[in-house]
């Protein structure tokens, strides 16, 4: 999903909160618990080890739990951005095609540029020290 890869913080968190929002707790987007249970493990085979696993949610404040819910959150966006975006271009292009990634981009840029207008959402400049 190219919100998860905006150079910028602050957008990859504004897009991903509207996306989260417009998903709601609408069944479509729900992943079922094996789906979760398959995405946790295949990010914990990332680490050499429990002990490293262990370490990153240590550092990251988080417990288990809170993973698994971050995942399930991402997980609903990324449903609703492939139900919204990428299912409708699908029928103008094949996903194995070369140009399938720069068409994606594009349409889901100009699809999530309606959204963030509609969330009105107002960044308040940050002001220099004193």
């Amino acid at each position: 999903v190219p919100a998860f890869n905006q150079a910028d913080p602050v957008q990859r968190l504004e897009d991903f909160r509207i996306l989260r929002a417009l998903a709601g707790e609408v069944p479509l987007y729900v992943p079922d618990r094996l789906t979760i249970d398959d995405r946790l493990a295949r990010f914990r085979s990332t680490w050499p080890g429990e002990k490293a696993y262990l370490e990153f949610l240590d550092l990251q404040g988080l417990e288990e739990q809170d993973l698994r819910s971050l995942m399930r959150s991402r997980m609903m966006a990324e449903a609703y951005v492939e139900r919204n975006v990428a299912l409708a271009l699908r029928a103008e292009v094949d996903p194995a095609s070369p140009e399938w990634q720069d068409r994606y981009k594009a349409a889901y840029e100009s699809w999530m540029t309606e959204r963030r207008t509609e969330a009105g959402i107002r960044r308040i400049p940050v002001r220099s020290a004193p």
